[in-house]
C-alpha cells in the first residue's frame, strides 16, 4: 500500500515534474541589499547632526571671521554632502526611505544655523567697535529686520525650493509616475 501512495504522489511512471513553475523565470529578481544594514537610526542621526553643526561652525568662521563671501555656497554644498554621507553610512538601511529627507532637512538646518552664527558675529563686532556708546536701538532694528523680515520675505521662496527638492527626490524613486494633468472640463477624477 505504501508503494502505491508514493507512486501517486510522484505521478505516473515516466512523468517529469518541474521543480518550480516556468513563470517564475519572468519574475523580477529581489533587489540586492546595498549595505549590511548593521547601523542604527539614532547613530546615523547623531552623525548627521554633528556634520550639520560642524558645517554651521565652518560657515560662521569663514563668513564672519575670515570674511569669505564667495565660498559660502561651496561650504553650504559641502555641508549638504557631509550630512548626506554621514547619515546613511552610519545608520545603514535602518532609516529606510526617509533618510534622504532627513539629510536634506539637517543640511538646511545647518546652513540656517551658520547664517544665524554669521549674524551673531556681525552683532558682536558692531558692539565691540562701538563699546563706549553702543547704538542699541539701531542694532535692535537691524536685528529685527534681518531676523524677522528676511525669513518672512524668504518663506514663499523656501516653499518653492522645498517643492523642487521634493520633486527631484521623488523622481529618483523607481516607482515614480509623472503626474497626469486633469482636464478641467471633466467632472470625474481619473
Amino acid at each position: 500500500m505504501r508503494a502505491v501512495d508514493e507512486q501517486r504522489a510522484s505521478g505516473p511512471p515516466g512523468e517529469r515534474r518541474l521543480e518550480r513553475p516556468p513563470s517564475e523565470r519572468y519574475k523580477a529578481a529581489p533587489p540586492e541589499p546595498t549595505s549590511s544594514g548593521a547601523g542604527s537610526p539614532p547613530r546615523g542621526i547623531a552623525f548627521a547632526v554633528l556634520a550639520a553643526v560642524v558645517g554651521a561652525v565652518v560657515i560662521t568662521l569663514a563668513g564672519g571671521i575670515f570674511a569669505i563671501t564667495a565660498g559660502l555656497l561651496v561650504i553650504a554644498a559641502a555641508l549638504g554632502w557631509a550630512v548626506a554621507v554621514a547619515q546613511p553610512s552610519s545608520a545603514g538601511d535602518a532609516t529606510g526611505l526617509r533618510r534622504e529627507w532627513l539629510a536634506v532637512g539637517l543640511a538646511a538646518v545647518g546652513v540656517a544655523l551658520g547664517q544665524l552664527g554669521l549674524w551673531l558675529v556681525v552683532l558682536i563686532v558692531a558692539v565691540v567697535l562701538t563699546v563706549p556708546d553702543v547704538p542699541v536701538l539701531p542694532l535692535l532694528i537691524a536685528s529685527a529686520v534681518v531676523l524677522i523680515g528676511v525669513p518672512l520675505w524668504f518663506y514663499p521662496r523656501s516653499k518653492m525650493i522645498w517643492a523642487a527638492v521634493e520633486f527631484l527626490v521623488l523622481r529618483s524613486e523607481p516607482e515614480y509616475r509623472p503626474p497626469i494633468a486633469r482636464d478641467p472640463r471633466r467632472r470625474e477624477l481619473e
